[in-house]
């Protein structure tokens, strides 16, 4: 009897479950035509970062919702402007607008939206506003999409053979330039104020005359991946590394070179800058001049500055966030002066980065394997920072010998074994951070907290810099006057 209830009880439930799923059919099946059941977007609009003309850009995703109990017939879906559009639409795998109308989307169900844009070259160089809209019309209601993006020019510096060689070349504030492969520059190669470089995948800058980047702060010169939209909604591509292959400033001869940056940005790619000098046969005299005053060199997959046989001064300038070496020396003779070097790479939750940073220090001095021969570092009024507990290395064979000098630093690495005249009881040493050193050493990309190495109000690099030293530098990069008692590196606190 328990047996037979149980049969008797099971087969309701089953016939329960098909009515239920009869009558849901029903409903779902059942057109409306009622005037207030129409489709929604997911989103208000959508808006395109930048776009270069005659390319195109990443795909964005939404959905159209047919939020009613019953089915709904769509009477059409257009762009307003029509086959002018730059704008291309894909919804459910259709890309033919016109042949939506018809198509019937059940209760509660939805449809994929996919938007791309491509510009055709505008002629002009300020940046253009694209607007259109997608308007989809069902049941004499209609729901619009609002459409945006900022379309650009650029200069496009590409080759069928993949590499486009020049001699001099001046790069103006007018359009930027994309290098889309590698340029090669045998003569001299001048980035006036306000000139901006974009680099495609793997894109590489070679120079082997002279460089001249000459920002200024209100203009600085700025070199960048080309990606320019967003990895996610509060994430740039930007913020990810290794976006494009680097600067390689390498003489082909020993003819004296000069190379100058001022206020130039370079950032996000995997070597930022490398440069390899060349002596006179049989010498080891460095005879290439880099002067580098108020530049920031920023989150590389690889190095940052790579600097072999080549006199050098680095002066006001952010190093920082490098999975490699934020600076190199070799054979040489290089002065850093209130310069920030912070060693930060992947400091992190979020998953952007596609290498690990490197153990190694931030500042490597070497003295010992360079084939260019003997090498001078002098680090004065500096801020040298990162994860590891010493973030700054000399390796040298000739100890007592060594010439490179030390004065009015915050270094965050052991003490060096050096001359006493070249360590100046005036750099502070220390392995921890015991108080926060920056305003932002961490991103916090959930709070919108980006990498900001300026100084924080209890930063225990203010106050410690050698203020004789500094005189030759009264103002930091952004212009802060640094009197009377100058901080290690290029920021000067400020509240």
């Amino acid at each position: 009897m328990l047996r037979h209830s149980r049969t008797i009880l099971a087969a309701i439930v089953v016939s329960l479950m098909v009515i239920g799923m009869m009558l849901t059919a029903c409903r779902e099946d059942r057109l409306t035509f009622d005037t207030a059941a129409g489709l929604t977007f997911s989103r208000d609009s959508i808006s395109f970062d930048t776009v270069f003309t005659g390319f195109g850009t990443a795909t964005k995703r939404l959905m159209l919702y047919n939020r009613n109990d019953n089915a709904v017939r769509i009477d059409r879906v257009w762009m307003e402007q029509g086959d002018n559009s730059f704008f291309h639409i894909n919804i459910d795998g259709e890309n033919d607008l016109n042949r939506m109308g018809g198509m019937e989307v059940r209760g509660g169900d939805s449809l994929f939206v996919f938007v791309r844009v491509s510009v055709d070259v505008q002629h002009k160089d300020n940046p253009v506003l694209i607007e259109d809209k997608l308007h989809v019309l069902v049941n004499g209601s209609t729901a619009t999409l609002p459409l945006t993006a900022i379309g650009q020019d650029v200069v496009l510096l590409r080759s069928a053979t993949h590499r486009k060689d020049t001699t001099d070349m001046v790069m103006t504030s007018a359009k930027p330039y994309l290098i889309y492969d590698t340029l090669s520059v045998g003569g001299t190669l001048t980035l006036q104020a306000g000139a901006r470089v974009y680099m495609h995948a793997h894109g590489v800058l070679h120079v082997t005359g002279d460089l001249y980047a000459d920002g200024t702060q209100a203009a600085p010169v700025r070199i960048m991946g080309d990606r320019i939209d967003r990895l996610f909604d509060s994430v740039p591509y930007a913020y990810a590394a290794g976006g494009w292959n680097g600067i390689y400033l390498v003489p082909t001869d020993a003819t004296p070179h000069t190379y100058r940056l001022n206020y130039t940005e370079i950032t996000s790619g995997t070597n930022a800058l490398v440069i390899e000098g060349q002596g006179a046969e049989g010498s080891m005299t460095p005879v290439h001049q880099l002067s580098m005053h108020n530049c920031r060199i920023h989150n590389h997959a690889g190095v940052g500055v790579w600097l072999e046989q080549v006199s050098d001064s680095i002066v006001n300038s952010e190093i920082s966030n490098c999975a490699a070496y934020c600076v190199y020396t070799g054979g040489g003779e290089h002065v850093l002066m209130h310069t920030t070097v912070a060693s930060y790479f992947n400091a992190t939750t979020i998953r952007i980065q596609s290498t690990q940073r490197m153990d190694v220090p931030a500042v490597y001095i070497n003295d010992r394997d360079s084939i260019y021969g003997k090498n001078s570092t002098s680090l004065i009024n500096c801020l040298v920072a990162g994860v590891r507990s010493s973030n700054l290395a000399l390796v040298t064979a000739d100890t007592l010998g060594y010439t490179g000098s030390f004065v009015g630093n915050y270094l965050k690495a052991d003490s060096l074994p050096v001359p006493p005249a070249t360590a100046d009881a005036n750099t502070y040493w220390t392995k921890d951070e015991e108080r926060p050193l920056f305003r932002q050493s961490f991103y916090r990309y959930k709070e919108y907290k980006y990498y900001d190495f300026s100084l924080d109000s209890v930063s225990p690099a203010r106050g410690v810099a050698d203020s004789l030293a500094a005189l030759a530098y009264p103002t930091d990069r952004r212009g802060i006057t640094r009197t009377p008692y100058p901080d290690a590196g290029c920021y000067q606190y400020q509240p």
